[in-house]
């Protein structure tokens, strides 16, 4: 006996049908509009952090979502599909959870890192600030501890006041004679007077007076000596024995017998140690 099915039967059938696929392509949809989604999240997140262990998680979840894309494009929608695929969106999005807290907590040390960092640049700052005023301190100590050795070294020079020299014609009853005039003149009487001076230890000190005329030659010439890389030609050489109190000094200096003393200007220096002590001159007539 065959029986024909009624009409009504098929319609509702067809229409239960229509409704079930209806549904699995909404929730196929919706399903593949999650896994895009995540997926753009990954990219992006891909893109944010440099960390490696990241990255291979990153990685790992963009080729789960790929083969969850390629599935839910070629293959038809039902019931344990669409179970399993929730399943996975669901892993991934815990995935996608641990590693935004993975991210938090990297940004909150990198925050930190930062702060520190900044601290540690201030304080560098201000130590480069001290750096640099200690080395502009040393370099003005080093100025005047040098000006200090140079003005000790200038105390320990022996000085004179009152240098004066005078042409001498002859000596009476041990009165000098003077005169104005370059051929009546036989002696050079040099007088001045040693200072004070608790800088230099007492003991005998070598002067040395040098006069020139006019031209630069030296009269009475009584040899030379040698100061470092300078030497000195002199007109007399006067040791004195000094024991740290004023003292003066008088010299007289006999031009040679064949020395002729011409009309002009005459210089005589006091010398010790190479340094020049005192300076005068005398004009002949």
């Amino acid at each position: 006996m065959i029986v024909n099915p009624q009409p009504f039967s098929y319609r509702l059938i067809i229409g239960s049908l229509i409704i079930a696929i209806a549904v699995l392509s909404s929730f196929s949809y919706i399903s593949y509009k999650d896994v895009k989604e995540n997926q753009a999240f990954v990219d992006q997140e891909n893109k944010l952090v440099e960390n490696e262990g990241l990255k291979i998680q990153f990685e790992k979840a963009k080729t789960k979502m790929q083969i969850i894309l390629d599935s839910v494009k070629n293959i038809r929608p039902s019931g344990s599909l669409i179970s399993k695929y929730k399943n996975q969106i669901r892993v991934l999005k815990l995935e996608k959870a641990k590693i935004l807290a993975v991210v938090n907590t990297l940004q909150a040390e990198n925050k930190a890192l930062k702060e520190i960092t900044q601290d540690f640049e201030t304080v560098l700052a201000n130590e480069k600030t001290v750096v640099k005023d200690i080395k502009q301190q040393n370099k003005q100590l080093i100025s005047a501890n040098f000006n200090l050795k140079e003005d000790l070294e200038k105390a320990k020079q022996l000085s004179i006041v009152n240098l004066e020299a005078q042409a001498i014609k002859r000596i009476n009853s041990r009165r000098k004679v003077d005169t104005k005039y370059a051929r009546k003149t036989n002696k050079i009487d040099v007088c001045f007077t040693i200072t004070k001076n608790e800088f230099i230890t007492e003991g005998e000190e070598d002067l040395y007076i040098q006069i020139l005329d006019n031209k630069m030659n030296v009269v009475a010439d009584k040899g030379s000596t040698v100061f470092g890389k300078r030497s000195l030609i002199y007109s007399y050489k006067k040791t004195i024995n000094f024991k740290n109190k004023a003292q003066d000094v008088c010299v007289l200096i006999e031009k040679e017998e064949e020395e002729t003393l011409e009309k002009g200007l005459y210089f005589v220096n006091v010398f010790h140690n190479g340094k020049t002590l005192g300076k005068t001159t005398i004009e002949l007539k």
